[in-house]
């Protein structure tokens, strides 16, 4: 379970951080290990500009604004990994030609893991928000596309594990907006649903 990163007695939660606690963030099963530190790192470079878009735009749902700020960020984040790709394969392949392939694994490219926390996050938004499944595939798969030169994993193995978090997000909307009540049975029974 991924433990509130900023929360300590003497500090008070984000708004982002609580944003992303309502949102059930413990319910994103990838995040579970191994991204403390770049969550905490998200949260205390981000909370201020959640704060400005969630006053600037009050109409906003908070999840909207997140989903927002997660699709700015996810662009940023995109670009620097995009730009430091080349320096990173060249690291990767001396590390893997000096050390080995069993010990190179242990190298993390800091885009990269930033890259795959904030993908998982908004595609977690967009499951949350009851998004399109076709449209969350396909981000999915051209940041797989990004990350698999410097992993291991296959495009497909990347990009499933990031749709996992799509769903780990679904799940959730779907349990909040489960239809109920004689009209939805009534439409089920005559298939007009």
């Amino acid at each position: 379970m991924i433990e509130s990163p900023n929360q300590t007695e003497s500090q008070p939660q984000t708004q982002l951080e609580a944003c992303l606690q309502l949102a059930g963030l413990n319910s994103v099963k990838a995040l579970k290990t191994d991204y403390e530190k770049e969550l905490k790192s998200f949260i205390d470079e981000n909370h201020a500009l959640f704060k400005h878009a969630r006053d600037n735009k009050p109409d906003n749902s908070e999840r909207q604004t997140l989903l927002g700020l997660l699709t700015k960020i996810h662009i940023d984040v995109s670009y620097r990994f995009e730009s430091s790709k080349e320096v990173s394969e060249v690291m990767q392949n001396v590390f893997e030609n000096t050390l080995g392939q069993e010990h190179s694994g242990k190298f993390q490219h800091s885009h990269s893991q930033q890259l795959k926390l904030v993908t998982h996050l908004w595609l977690f938004i967009q499951g949350r928000l009851g998004m399109d499944y076709s449209l969350a595939n396909d981000h999915a798969a051209v940041t797989a596309k990004l990350l698999s030169r410097l992993s291991r994993s296959t495009d497909d193995e990347i990009r499933v594990a990031f749709m996992g978090s799509f769903y780990d997000g679904l799940h959730l909307y779907q349990a909040e907006n489960k239809p109920s009540g004689l009209y939805h049975h009534l439409k089920r029974l005559f298939n007009l649903s």
